[in-house]
């Protein structure tokens, strides 16, 4: 396995982990097996494109493709978030019209 795909899986983990979800509520709305998020989870399968789509979806979270230039840019305003706020149910604008 890659280092990009270590990567990926990492952040999947960590995803279902800090939303207290278990693989087999990953498996009941993905109707991916249980065992096949395992296998994934723990890198002994390679992890197909439709898998990581519907498993990132589970999650709350969306498969984008962007310019490699913009990435430094778009790195800077996730980590705004912080590492705990990554969740789409804690995500806060960027902007506002008002002040706090």
């Amino acid at each position: 396995m890659s280092y990009a795909n270590e990567s990926i899986i990492e952040s999947l983990k960590q995803q279902r982990t800090h939303l207290k979800m278990s693989q087999k509520d990953i498996s009941r709305q993905t109707n991916i097996p249980q065992a096949q998020i395992s296998k994934i989870e723990n890198n002994q399968t390679d992890l197909r494109l439709s898998s990581l789509i519907h498993i990132g979806n589970a999650l709350g979270l969306q498969l984008i493709f962007i310019p490699k230039q913009t990435f430094p840019a778009i790195k800077s305003m996730l980590k705004s978030f912080g590492e705990k706020d990554m969740s789409p149910y804690k995500q806060k604008p960027m902007y506002s019209l008002e002040e706090d």
